[in-house]
């Protein structure tokens, strides 16, 4: 796959009530497959269409003496979903006598309670996971908060 080809392909996907995930079926079955290896070759089946391949496989082995990226990309960037948040405050400051004043204060965090997700990709310790689960989705960033604030200045 191309980086655009990647970059196009991560996004949220959603499976059921509580099943969501970062990256397309086939590239996470064939990514599995493709780290499913042992002495005798693939343990799961070959892996085929898209999906990441580890750096030392039956089509390429890793030179490692200054040459990183000889069966890949060295590095690969790719960007997740835009964290989304709004935000609304209402102030109101009463003069009292002097400098003195009191501010009375109304925060609203993340107004319309947009979900944002934790982005997985499925990787730890620079490879693939194995199993299913290591590609879910399991953590978000939600909920809105309402704080009322007093504060006396002089």
């Amino acid at each position: 796959m191309s980086q655009q080809e990647v970059q196009d392909a991560f996004r949220l996907r959603k499976v059921g009530p509580d099943e969501i995930y970062m990256w397309p079926q086939d590239i996470i079955d064939n990514t599995i497959k493709a780290y499913s290896l042992d002495l005798n070759g693939y343990t799961r089946g070959t892996p085929e269409g898209r999906y990441f391949a580890p750096a030392n496989g039956p089509d390429c082995i890793e030179q490692i003496a200054n040459q990183y990226g000889d069966c890949g990309v060295r590095t690969l960037v790719v960007s997740g979903p835009m964290f989304r948040t709004m935000d609304l405050t209402i102030a109101k400051d009463i003069k009292l006598e002097g400098t003195k004043t009191i501010q009375v204060r109304f925060d609203m965090l993340n107004v319309f309670d947009a979900v944002n997700f934790t982005p997985v990709v499925g990787q730890t310790n620079n490879a693939f996971n194995t199993t299913l689960g290591d590609y879910q989705i399991t953590g978000a960033n939600s909920g809105r908060e309402v704080q009322l604030v007093f504060r006396f200045n002089w």
